[in-house]
């Protein structure tokens, strides 16, 4: 999305698909008001709404009081306008308004697999979709 984010080891690498999600959810949020980004971690995909649709408030929430910092040092650095509310929310839980977009790439790995995998610089529950969905299913 050309714009450079901070990481660190409490939250995932922005891969290349999210970028692909964020210009479908740019494209369908124009004209729109109000968007929730679930499972924020770096910020990537709530703040490039932010920066990309005129007009838009961001709502972008993470269970994990680190990513949120990540995200806020993402948010001063990246955007100009302040249409971007950062929220420590499990999911839905705090979250109490109806949004005209909802958009998440969360955690989709199933724990017993993680074990097989090697992250030496992100976290795992930012993988671990039992951690995060416990409380929605």
């Amino acid at each position: 999305m050309k714009m450079d984010f901070f990481v660190d080891e409490n939250v995932l690498i922005p891969r290349a698909d999210t970028e692909n999600l964020v210009e479908e959810v740019i494209s369908l949020a124009q004209g729109k008001k109000d968007v929730l980004d679930l499972c924020t971690g770096s910020g990537a995909i709530g703040i490039s709404i932010a920066k990309y649709v005129d007009g838009i408030n961001v709502i972008a929430t993470d269970i994990s009081k680190e990513a949120l910092e990540v995200a806020k040092i993402n948010s001063k650095n990246l955007l100009k306008d302040d249409n971007i509310k950062l929220i420590k929310s499990d999911m839905f839980q705090n979250i109490n308004k109806k949004f005209d977009i909802i958009v998440s790439n969360p955690p989709y790995i199933k724990t017993k697999v993680i074990k097989d995998y090697m992250l030496k610089y992100e976290p795992k529950i930012a993988l671990d979709r039992r951690r995060r969905w416990t409380n929605v299913l």
